[in-house]
């Protein structure tokens, strides 16, 4: 008879734990994520839109793609540009032709600020 009882009294504590792990809610679904490609071709298709505008000014650009936290942009340089100090963007560097140089660290002594308080820019 205590053995009876002793297997009822375990068996109830092990269902106890088990019966509200089944009455919770199922956790949240994962986010789905996705990736956006852009081949070599795809960006020189997208730079076509704005290469006369670049090559009167010396830059055009276009945004690529938007997101929650930040956006991509495609940005086509046919002339020098100025030093620029970017607080809350980063650059990528492509070149599928020509030449480059890009120049990295130091300061811009007379910074201005562009209209979109992008970033710091001295010609």
């Amino acid at each position: 008879m205590k053995k009876q009882i002793l297997f009822a009294a375990v068996a109830a504590a092990l269902r106890m734990p088990l019966a509200s792990a089944v009455q919770s809610p199922p956790p949240p679904a994962a986010p789905v994520t996705t990736v956006d490609h852009f081949s070599q071709a795809d960006l020189l298709e997208k730079g076509k839109a704005f290469k006369q505008t670049a090559a009167a000014t010396g830059t055009g650009e276009r945004t690529l793609a938007k997101y929650p936290n930040h956006y991509t942009m495609l940005t086509l340089r046919t002339k020098n540009g100025g030093a620029e100090m970017h607080r809350h963007l980063a650059d990528f560097f492509y070149i599928p032709k020509g030449t480059a140089t890009l120049v990295s660290g130091g300061s811009t002594p007379t910074p201005k600020k562009t209209p979109q308080a992008k970033c710091e820019v001295q010609r």
